[in-house]
């Protein structure tokens, strides 16, 4: 991990009414202690889902960056989010801001149905969430 991202590279608001808390994060670097200790118990999450890979546009021919050079953290592997986001107390977790490159996208992937496992949503155009 870069650590020079760290803190640069997260990009997030929080919401709040008078019983719930929401957060949205569509573009994060690494998952500090700090961002764990804030969203730790939060109500809701959007976050940023934008590669399952960190070289999948590389390997694509799409780009010459990798994830974490454009400052967003991974889906997959051990630094990833959903390894970074397990048994964190969060009471719905909903990956946003997909790159079209993100096999999550495909309805009978492989890569969503890990991500459900893990307990995440994985957000679509045009969801609601009350």
């Amino acid at each position: 991990m870069q650590t020079d991202l760290i803190g640069d590279q997260t990009v997030g608001v929080k919401l709040v009414t008078d019983d719930k808390t929401a957060y949205y994060i569509p573009g994060c670097a690494a998952l500090t202690d700090d961002l764990r200790t804030r969203l730790q118990d939060a109500d809701l999450l959007f976050f940023d889902g934008t590669l399952w890979q960190d070289d999948e546009m590389i390997r694509a021919g799409l780009g010459q960056k990798t994830g974490a050079r454009m400052g967003h953290m991974s889906m997959s592997g051990p630094d990833g989010s959903l390894a970074a986001f397990d048994g964190m107390d969060i009471a719905q977790k909903v990956f946003v801001h997909m790159n079209n490159t993100n096999p999550v996208l495909r309805p009978t992937s492989e890569e969503k149905a890990a991500a459900e496992a893990a307990g995440w949503t994985i957000g679509q155009d045009g969801m609601e969430i009350t």
